[in-house]
């Protein structure tokens, strides 16, 4: 039997320590790791006894300063709009991270104004679904002076962006064109008694505002367009639009689709289906002469549109 000489003894020892160092190393990795898991889980659970031993309710009354204005309102309200962030905020779990001024009413940064037209909205949406009745206009802010700012403090608290219309958007027989049939409430135009390759126009029965947004379901997939269109306009070419029926906007009965005028006055629209886009940059309009339009020509496949 051979020797195992001193060399190899020292080689096979090296490769044993250096072994054992890796051994410990990952041993100490683990045990960090174990420890951060353990920190976490304790905070988790203090988190979780703090949740539940808040008890909310959506009748609370929530005492509010915004701009140096005092607000009061309830819970429900606030939450209304459940996916913005003002929902979030009132949800009972960061209100003791939010700021308060001497009284310990909440404060927040905003114009009281502007505040005061997004609470009213919120008020009567929480009415009109309790009453099962169609959701309110969404507000405009008439003071051009503060519409950009009013579409900011909508952006920041989760009202607009992502896709989120404002449904301000109602449709108007008075300002709609024969042959296009609009509903009582303003959310339905349909083209299925228009038969000519005449376009025709239905318009909405207010103008249109920076910073609206609407959405819109379309059934059949006949020659149609939308956009806007000033006061007076009669046919496309007095307006702005996007023919639903082109690419890259090519639309199959059933989608629904995004229009969006948005604060720097770029006029969108967005096939929600495929997410695809399309834009038209640095729309000339002015306050109070352009309305809302959707246009249809019946010769083939009549077009409806329902706004969602």
């Amino acid at each position: 039997m051979a020797t195992e000489s001193t060399g190899e003894k020292s080689k096979r020892q090296q490769a044993f320590d250096m072994f054992t160092q890796v051994l410990a190393e990952q041993k100490a990795e683990l045990d960090a790791k174990e420890e951060q898991l353990e920190k976490r889980e304790q905070l988790f659970e203090a988190e979780k006894k703090r949740m539940m031993s808040v008890v909310v309710q959506d009748t609370d009354i929530i005492e509010l300063n915004v701009g140096g204005r005092a607000f009061t309102t309830t819970r429900a309200t606030l939450c209304v709009e459940e996916d913005t962030l003002l929902a979030n905020m009132f949800s009972g779990r960061w209100e003791g991270s939010l700021r308060t001024d001497k009284k310990g009413r909440i404060f927040l940064n905003f114009d009281p104004d502007l505040f005061a037209l997004l609470l009213n909205y919120l008020r009567d949406k929480e009415l009109t679904n309790l009453q099962g009745k169609n959701t309110p206009k969404f507000p405009v802010c008439r003071d051009e002076d503060k519409r950009e700012s009013f579409t900011c403090m909508l952006e920041y608290l989760g009202f607009l962006g992502s896709g989120k219309p404002t449904h301000n958007v109602r449709f108007s027989v008075t300002h709609s064109a024969s042959q296009l049939t609009v509903s009582s409430d303003g959310l339905v135009v349909d083209g299925s008694t228009h038969t000519d390759s005449t376009w025709r126009f239905a318009k909405s029965a207010e103008v249109c505002v920076v910073g609206e947004a609407w959405k819109a379901k379309i059934t059949n997939t006949g020659d149609s367009m939308v956009g806007i269109m000033p006061e007076g306009g009669t046919d496309c070419q007095h307006g702005y639009f996007f023919l639903l029926t082109n690419t890259p906007l090519t639309f199959n009965s059933g989608e629904t689709f995004l229009v969006v005028l948005t604060a720097d006055g770029v006029l969108k629209v967005t096939n929600d289906t495929t997410g695809v886009s399309s834009c038209i940059n640095g729309v000339p309009i002015t306050t109070n002469t352009h309305r809302w339009a959707f246009g249809s020509r019946g010769q083939q496949r009549p077009t409806k549109i329902e706004l969602v």
